[in-house]
């Protein structure tokens, strides 16, 4: 994995120039599969809202793709919905 350290410096070149938005220490959502996986490779995931549908689908965007090591994860929360939804909380375990 990219060192975390190495990215925020890029990422504080590219705010900077105003290449991007200036979200540190904010809390962004992403909802798309495809746009996490970078940012899971560069580590730059602290916590998952993992939302699991009763519904068998048989393919589909896969969430975690090319990782190369373990994600440690702590489970936060848990809710169901009463349309069978159940959501789950996680935060990376850093240690």
């Amino acid at each position: 994995m990219v060192q975390r350290k190495t990215y925020d410096t890029r990422v504080k070149y590219l705010v900077m120039k105003g290449l991007l938005p200036d979200v540190y220490g904010k809390q962004i959502h992403i909802g798309s599969p495809t746009a996490a996986h970078s940012l899971i490779q560069l580590n730059l995931i602290d916590g998952y809202w993992l939302f699991v549908n009763p519904i068998i689908l048989g393919r589909g965007i896969p969430l975690f793709v090319d990782i190369e090591d373990k994600i440690k994860l702590k489970l936060l929360t848990v809710r169901q919905f009463t349309c069978g939804v159940t959501e789950l909380n996680f935060t990376v375990d850093k240690q």
